[in-house]
């Protein structure tokens, strides 16, 4: 592959897509977008500090941001523009919000067959929708198999549902009871709330959002100053203290487009419980 600036010169519609295995937050693959299919060009690992900067030129370049999940064969994408899903290269669903009326998503895992599984839509008709799904032969074939490797190779599958799910704002049925989808949720809700909020404001007052209790918190809100030009989040603790941190800053319309993003209730609960660490004795 190429080194990553090298590749951004490639012609054609580019993704850049952050790898949701990498546990560090840091690893972001680039990939050529051309008649449906998707190639990759290159890898980089972009420290946190540098992250938002970095998306911001790439947007600002026309560079969609995406995601995908540890070199498996599944990229995806789901923005103001559209959501799309590759499986290899190849493009399997695509829609937007127009096009598609959805009540929720559902990880699903084949009852018959745990290497059956993949991610489907529930339409407002009733009908399901296949977004995509794969055939792992190792469940059946390895007699070690259990719930802990099923839930590791079923993660992919949790990241792109969690990322559709928060796009059209609607409920995700998961088998795992382990998630913080209920909370990312709450926060998609209030974020996409405020963007309209700040996309229409007049006023050089602060914009101010209170999300309610989230996770550990007794109150978490969201803080834009009338300048417009930085966000940040109000971390109310459970002993009434309370404390700020910075998430984003750039200009109106970066801070809207960030506030859209499915990636950003995570990126606010990171910061939250970072806060909320940091304050433990």
């Amino acid at each position: 592959m190429k080194p990553f600036d090298e590749a951004l010169a490639a012609p054609g519609p580019l993704l850049a897509a952050w790898d949701e295995e990498d546990n560090t937050r840091t690893r972001l693959g680039l990939f050529s977008v051309a008649d449906d299919h998707v190639t990759e060009l290159a890898q980089t690992n972009v420290p946190h500090d540098q992250r938002e900067d970095l998306v911001d030129r790439l947007v600002a370049r026309k560079i969609r941001i995406g995601a995908q999940y540890g070199g498996k064969v599944f990229t995806w994408v789901a923005d103001d523009e559209s959501f799309a899903v590759w499986s290899g290269s190849e493009l399997v669903a695509s829609g937007t919000r127009t096009t598609k009326s959805v009540s929720g998503v559902t990880i699903f895992v084949d009852p018959d067959d745990q290497g059956h599984r993949g991610v489907r839509l529930t339409l407002a008709s009733g009908r399901s929708e296949l977004v995509v799904e794969e055939h792992d032969p190792t469940p059946r074939i390895d007699p070690a198999y259990g719930d802990d490797e099923l839930l590791l190779d079923t993660l992919w599958a949790k990241y792109l549902g969690t990322h559709l799910a928060l796009w059209f704002l609607v409920p995700l049925d998961e088998p795992s009871a382990r998630t913080t989808y209920g909370l990312e949720l709450a926060i998609a809700r209030s974020a996409r709330t405020l963007a309209a909020q700040l996309d229409a404001a007049a006023s050089s007052s602060d914009l101010v959002l209170s999300m309610g209790p989230i996770g550990r918190s007794a109150e978490l809100a969201f803080r834009i100053g009338e300048a417009r030009n930085v966000l940040d989040i109000q971390v109310t603790f459970k002993d009434g203290g309370t404390t700020s941190a910075t998430i984003k800053r750039g200009t109106s319309a970066q801070i809207s487009a960030f506030l859209r993003r499915v990636s950003t209730p995570s990126t606010v609960l990171f910061a939250m419980n970072e806060q909320i660490t940091k304050r433990k004795p």
